[in-house]
């Protein structure tokens, strides 16, 4: 009798002792299931990274020789660009504040000649406001007095690029989810593409 009790209590204690490892390995499982998620998300977002990296630097590749800058703002770094350029390029909407800021901006480039031996090449419109493939009336008469801005510290003419970039909620997207208009979009490769070419003929001249 005692014998057979010894035997139950040892075979209770096996079935404990069993339950408990199962239990725990389920635990265990779970939580190296969950990590592995979590691990697989990572290496996602570093793959997406390291694809935008990659997307950037062959965009940069492009350009060895322009600095793209926005008006009015001047900072070390910016001075520090373009005593090593050989040309700048200038982005502007066609905003009465922006168009304005250009002479600015060109008055700057000429006071700072002695250190900044870069040359303006050209202007190029963003955000422009279309219909169709024309701008609108008063972004027309904004295009026309942009010229005439420039022509006060630049002579010569056309140097506002006659390939823009339209306004585009595309682009605002593209850009909110870090990419890049001109690699991600048909028509953002047409507009940025467009503006390369001439970029790169005037560079050449």
């Amino acid at each position: 009798m005692a014998c057979g009790s010894g035997f139950l209590v040892w075979f209770i204690v096996i079935i404990i002792a069993y339950t408990v490892w199962w239990i725990l390995s389920w635990r265990n499982e779970r939580q190296l299931t969950k990590d592995l998620e979590g691990t697989r998300k990572q290496l996602q977002e570093v793959t997406q990274e390291r694809d935008q990296l990659q997307e950037r630097l062959l965009a940069l590749d492009r350009v060895d020789s322009h600095v793209w800058t926005k008006p009015d703002q001047y900072g070390t770094a910016c001075i520090n660009a373009l005593t090593c350029a050989d040309h700048v390029v200038i982005p502007s909407t066609l905003s009465q504040l922006d168009i304005e800021a250009v002479p600015r901006t060109l008055k700057w480039l000429h006071e700072l000649h002695a250190v900044v031996r870069a040359s303006f090449l050209c202007v190029v419109v963003t955000r422009a406001r279309m219909r169709g493939d024309t701008l609108v009336s008063y972004e027309r008469e904004q295009m026309d007095r942009l010229a005439r801005f420039i022509k006060v510290h630049q002579p010569g003419e056309g140097f506002v690029l006659p390939y823009m970039v339209p306004e585009s909620p595309k682009i605002h997207q593209l850009t909110a989810e870090g990419k890049a208009a001109a690699l991600h979009s048909p028509e953002g490769r047409a507009w940025f593409g467009a503006i390369a070419d001439e970029i790169e003929r005037r560079v050449r001249q």
